[in-house]
C-alpha cells in the first residue's frame, strides 16, 4: 500500500504547491488589473469551465463510488484499490481551492475538511468511506449549481417581465399636466401640450415627454431607460427624458418632444 500512501501525499502536495503558485499569480494579477481598470474579458468562458468540471468529476467520483462497493461487496480488493486514483482525480481540485481560498482570505471552506477526510479514509484503507464522502461533496455541489444557475435564470426572467410592465406603465400618458404660461401655473390637457411649452413637475411625477430642465434640481430614477438602479441628481441645462422618474425636487421643463 506504499504506493498508494506516496500517491496520495504527492497529491496533497501537488495542490498545496498549484494553489501557492496561483496564489502569487493572483497578486500581480490584481495589481495589473488595478493599474489598467480593466475587467478579464475570459470571465465568463472559466464560469462555464468551472461547470463542466464540476460535471465532469461528479461522473468519475460515481464511477469511483460503484468500484468500491463492488469491492467491498465481491471481497475483491483490486475494485476497491482502483477507485484511489479517481477519488484523487476528483478530490485534488477541491483541496487546491481550499487552499487557495486559506492563502487568499486566511479561512478555510468546507470543502477542505471533506478533502482531508477523504484523503485521511483512503490512507487508513477506508476505500468505500472515501468514495461515499467524496461522491456525495460533488452531487451536492452539482446539485446547488444546477440550482444556483436556474434561479439566475428565473431572476433574469422575472426582471424582463417587471421592465416591460413598468415600461407600459411609465409610458402612459398623463390626462392633464401642470406647465408655466407668463409666470403663472395653469392646468391644461395633456393633448394640448405643445413644443416649446414649460411643463412643470414635482417629486413622485412621471416625465411624459423630452426636454431640458431650464429651472429647478431633482433626484430621478432611470432605472426603465437605461437598467441603472442608482438614482441620479439631474440640473438647469440637463436633458430628461420620457419614463423618467421624479424622486424628489421640482423642476421646470422646456418641452423638446411629446
Amino acid at each position: 500500500m506504499l504506493f498508494f500512501d506516496v500517491l496520495i501525499i504527492g497529491g496533497v502536495a501537488y495542490a498545496g504547491a498549484k494553489a501557492f503558485g496561483r496564489h502569487q499569480g493572483n497578486k500581480k494579477e490584481v495589481w495589473l488589473n488595478e493599474f489598467h481598470k480593466l475587467e478579464s474579458p475570459s470571465t465568463p468562458a472559466r464560469l462555464s469551465l468551472v461547470d463542466q468540471n464540476v460535471a465532469q468529476r461528479f461522473v468519475v467520483t460515481s464511477v469511483s463510488l460503484g468500484l468500491s462497493i463492488s469491492g467491498a461487496t465481491l471481497g475483491y480488493g483490486a475494485l476497491s484499490l482502483a477507485s484511489v486514483p479517481l477519488n484523487l482525480y476528483s478530490i485534488i481540485p477541491v483541496l487546491d481551492d481550499a487552499f487557495e481560498q486559506f492563502l487568499d482570505r486566511g479561512h478555510l471552506k468546507f470543502g477542505f475538511f471533506i478533502s482531508t477526510i477523504t484523503l485521511g479514509a483512503m490512507t487508513l484503507e477506508y476505500y468505500f468511506v472515501a468514495s461515499l464522502v467524496d461522491w456525495s461533496y460533488h452531487l451536492i455541489a452539482l446539485l446547488n449549481q444546477a440550482a444556483s444557475q436556474l434561479n439566475q435564470k428565473l431572476l433574469g426572467e422575472l426582471e424582463h417581465y417587471y421592465r416591460q410592465v413598468l415600461y407600459q406603465f411609465l409610458n402612459a400618458k398623463p390626462t392633464s399636466v401642470w406647465v408655466k404660461f407668463n409666470e403663472i401655473e395653469v392646468s391644461i390637457p395633456f393633448a394640448k401640450l405643445n413644443i416649446g411649452d414649460i411643463l412643470i413637475l414635482d417629486e413622485y411625477s412621471v416625465v411624459p415627454v423630452d426636454g431640458r430642465i431650464i429651472e429647478g434640481n431633482a433626484l430621478v430614477d432611470r432605472y426603465i431607460l437605461t437598467g441603472e438602479r442608482q438614482p441620479i441628481e439631474i440640473k438647469t441645462g440637463d436633458m430628461v427624458f420620457t419614463s423618467t422618474v421624479i424622486l424628489r425636487g421640482r423642476v421646470f421643463i422646456e418641452v423638446s418632444r411629446k
